[in-house]
C-alpha cells in the first residue's frame, strides 16, 4: 500500500502568485483571495490551504499545498501536471521534494527545463 504525502511542496521560476491561483483554481477548486504576511502569500484552493514564498531559493519560488487530499500522489505528479497544464505561460520547474518514511525530505531528479 503506498502512502500519500502529508502535503505537496513544489518549486517553480518565472511564475507568480496570480498566474498559480489560476491554475490551483483549474486543478483543485476555487482560490481564495491572496493574504500576504510579510514575504508569504497565502490561500484557499478549494479546501486545501496554500502558502506560496516568492524567491524561496534564490530566483525560484515555494508552492506548498498543505494537505494530503490533493489529487496528485507526490510532488514529482504535482510538478509534471501543473508544467503540462501551464507549459504555455512558460513556468518552469527546478526540482520536488517529496515527504519520505523516516521523516526526511529529499531532493529528486531535475525535470527537464527545455520543453
Amino acid at each position: 500500500m503506498t502512502m500519500r504525502q502529508p502535503d505537496i511542496e513544489i518549486y517553480l521560476k518565472d511564475a507568480d502568485h496570480i498566474a498559480i491561483g489560476e491554475w490551483l483554481s483549474n486543478a483543485l477548486g476555487t482560490c481564495t483571495p491572496w493574504q500576504q504576511k510579510g514575504q508569504t502569500f497565502k490561500c484557499k484552493a478549494g479546501d486545501i490551504p496554500v502558502t506560496w514564498l516568492p524567491k524561496a531559493v534564490g530566483k525560484w519560488h515555494s508552492l506548498l499545498l498543505e494537505s494530503d487530499a490533493t489529487p496528485w500522489a507526490d510532488d514529482l505528479a504535482c510538478a509534471q501536471a501543473a508544467f503540462v497544464d501551464d507549459d504555455q505561460r512558460g513556468l518552469k520547474f527546478l526540482y520536488c521534494i517529496y515527504y519520505s518514511s523516516d521523516d526526511l525530505h529529499r531532493v529528486v531528479a531535475p525535470i527537464p527545463l527545455d520543453r
